[in-house]
């Protein structure tokens, strides 16, 4: 991503739910586990895998949310917190611009919000 992203290109992450799902339920479809593979770039085994292509956590987030809106042409409804645009996001526990990128996974959701109401709270 860090390549098509110094080129210039609008990269976005997904996840090929439910086809990644098979063996790995939990992290196949967190944005989150999805944020920490860019950033890390380490395979299950340990292996680092082109350190050249790490992205910023930010930059993770942006493949999530602005980015992904633009891929489907939304970007004016969705993907960014703004007046007149849907209200939907999360609130975690931790920045994961600011934890150690290691842990950038294990960050909790403590609260999700959409079309401006509460449909999860951590207890």
């Amino acid at each position: 991503m860090k390549s098509a992203i110094k080129a210039g290109v609008v990269t976005l992450a997904h996840s090929d739910a439910p086809i990644a799902t098979i063996g790995d339920p939990i992290f196949a479809t967190d944005p989150l586990f999805g944020i920490w593979c860019a950033v890390n770039r380490k395979t299950r085994a340990g292996m680092l895998l082109g350190p050249e292509e790490r992205i910023t956590p930010l930059e993770g987030i942006r493949a999530y949310t602005i980015s992904a809106a633009y891929a489907s042409f939304e970007e004016k409804i969705k993907g960014s917190i703004e007046p007149g645009k849907l209200a939907d996001f999360v609130i975690l526990a931790e920045n994961p611009c600011e934890v150690d990128p290691w842990k950038i996974k294990d960050i909790k959701v403590e609260r999700t919000i959409i079309g401006g109401e509460t449909v999860f709270r951590a207890e």
